[in-house]
């Protein structure tokens, strides 16, 4: 099995979303979630850019559960976004512009 670090940060976002969500994530959740990411992701990746936006967001919202939830919420579409494949045939501009 081959080893992909989008996988492993794609996961720990997800645990770390779904624990926003149910008001069990803590600071250090999201600090560690942000080093794995920021050691092992490009900085433009979009998985990245979503787990540092949360990151950010969190700062700001710490002492407020339903924002946490709802920020946990849009994680975890970011993730779904973030890791969706393309298309196979997402080169045909006859399809896809």
């Amino acid at each position: 099995m081959t080893y992909s670090p989008r996988v492993q940060v794609g996961l720990q976002a997800s645990t770390v979303a779904l624990r926003a969500k149910s008001g069990q994530m803590t600071g250090a959740d999201v600090e560690e979630l942000q080093a794995v990411a920021e050691q092992l992701l490009a900085k433009d990746d979009a998985l990245f850019l979503a787990v540092s936006d949360f990151a950010t967001q969190y700062l700001l919202i710490s002492h407020d559960q339903p924002a946490i939830a709802e920020r946990g919420a849009w994680l975890l579409d970011a993730i779904e976004r973030a890791t969706r494949p393309d298309p196979v045939d997402y080169t045909r501009c006859d399809i896809h512009g």
